[in-house]
């Protein structure tokens, strides 16, 4: 049976009289291209489009109800007497379409008592969330992609069924005090956070900053109860972590501590990628263990998996639950995406690795993805970089900061760099390790469709690449130029 809103509902939610209103909305959507007959439309005001320019659109389609601001609608625009219409512009108690879309997701997740659990941090954030969605297995809701915003957290929120058991919500920050509110809209049960590193500098200005605002996560579960998990490996987390009730450790303490507020979680990775995880409880004697094979490659990516299965133990999932749940992960796109290829036009036959992690990047996602390549069999080693975006004023050292770790990585051969921001990376790397010792290729390229021709000429069997770079910078594009790959698996 297809879902319905009732009209009185979202009419209440907001603060409208709902006197009369005994019918339903079919659908709330927010793209007028995909609204459909009975839909509720919110108009919602973009940085580049604005969702009133659409409604004439949304209303051909069949919606039957508008959340708008009218003084945003064109004039020119007759809106029908039977459409039902929830003005903000009459309405002191939202500044905007978007802060009222926000309130009618925090109503609606109110509804619900279910474990609702958060996935925050500078990086990992999208992996882990999707390991634990997997391990939790049926009845999640997720985060799609990474729609973790200020319109993607209450698009989430307002899939909520009935049916669903868990909710699993990815937050992303870019300023000061939007994690609070944030917060304030998911109210969570249950929360981690991957990691703390250089992301948006733009706003958060430094590293100090971006740990404070991520760790409000960790306030906010102490001041409103619930559980959380906090990294042993992270000093920007145990500074903020408060009484964490669980914890958790890529490094087995040894000896093992007497545990007292604390359940403690430690991963041993071995050389099959596989990872012994051990479980100590408070009061416990002895701790109890699990096996799992990783899915993904990398300790960066073993430190998000180990999260994840913490925040499910935490949420009082069975380990034999979360391993089986686990056979049904499949990577995000552009994340650590790793192939085993034959390119024609190269230099010679034979497999090629490909790591493609391409969806972001920052100083910490980038220095974890060298170091997988680093860790990656290979005769030679590539890289493909392009520009790492909102690091602010510390954008030319950070970038230019990343030509000492690409020196540490054995049989480097090229590096390929595109966009402006490579060019200090580049600048830095011609004037400081163009040696004798460092006989490495380095060239930097104004398009990347020249840069993909050159590198697609040089790479040879048993060679591994590394693409990586900013959404924005759309390096996939690297991918998509060379041929289709013969076995396109996890390697």
């Amino acid at each position: 049976m297809a879902f319905a809103w009732e009209k009185s509902w979202i009419a209440a939610s907001l603060g409208f009289s709902a006197d009369g209103l005994t019918e339903s909305f079919s659908a709330i959507e927010t793209d007028s291209r995909v609204v459909s007959a009975g839909a509720l439309f919110v108009a919602l005001e973009g940085d580049t489009h604005d969702g009133h320019d659409h409604i004439e659109g949304a209303l051909q389609r069949g919606a039957s109800g508008l959340l708008i601001d009218r003084r945003r609608v064109p004039e020119t625009l007759q809106i029908p007497i039977e459409i039902q219409v929830f003005d903000v512009g009459s309405h002191s108690r939202f500044p905007t379409v978007l802060s009222a879309y926000r309130q009618l997701a925090h109503a609606w997740r109110k509804t619900f008592t279910i474990p609702v659990a958060v996935v925050a941090g500078s990086a990992g954030k999208t992996t882990s969330k999707e390991l634990l969605a997997a391990m939790a297995s049926s009845g999640v809701l997720k985060t799609e992609g990474s729609e973790n915003g200020f319109i993607g957290i209450p698009k989430t929120l307002l899939k909520l069924r009935p049916h669903h058991q868990l909710a699993v919500i990815e937050i992303g920050i870019d300023d000061i005090g939007t994690m609070e509110q944030h917060l304030a809209l998911v109210e969570p049960t249950a929360a981690v956070i991957t990691s703390i590193g250089p992301e948006h500098l733009e706003k958060l200005i430094d590293i100090e900053t971006v740990a404070r605002e991520e760790c409000k996560t960790f306030e906010w579960m102490q001041t409103h109860g619930g559980t959380w998990v906090v990294s042993l490996d992270d000093p920007y987390l145990v500074k903020y972590s408060g009484k964490a009730p669980w914890v958790v450790t890529l490094k087995k303490p040894d000896p093992l501590p007497n545990q007292t507020h604390s359940t403690l979680v430690w991963g041993e990775v071995t050389d099959t990628h596989t990872i012994r995880i051990g479980e100590l409880s408070p009061g416990a004697k002895s701790p109890s263990h699990s096996e799992a094979a990783l899915p993904l490659p990398g300790r960066h990516n073993a430190a998000n998996f180990l999260s994840a299965w913490t925040l499910g133990r935490a949420l009082g999932i069975p380990p034999s639950n979360l391993i089986e749940g686990l056979k049904s992960f499949v990577p995000a796109f552009g994340r650590t995406e790793v192939s085993k290829i034959t390119l024609s036009g190269a230099a010679s036959g034979g497999s090629c690795t490909i790591i493609r992690d391409y969806y972001n990047s920052n100083p910490a996602s980038l220095a974890a993805a060298l170091e997988l390549l680093a860790e990656t069999p290979a005769r030679r080693r590539w890289v493909a970089l392009g520009d790492m975006l909102e690091l602010g004023t510390h954008e030319e050292d950070l970038h230019r900061k990343v030509a000492a770790a690409l020196k540490e990585i054995p049989d480097l051969t090229g590096v390929f760099l595109y966009g402006d921001r490579m060019k200090w990376l580049y600048s830095e790397w011609m004037a400081t390790y163009t040696t004798n010792k460092y006989k490495i290729f380095c060239e930097h390229f104004s398009q990347i469709e020249e840069l993909a021709k050159r590198l697609s000429a040089q790479l040879t069997s048993n060679d591994a690449l590394l693409i990586k770079g900013s959404r924005g910078m759309r390096m996939e594009r690297i991918w998509q130029s060379l041929e289709k790959p013969l076995k396109n698996s996890p390697s």
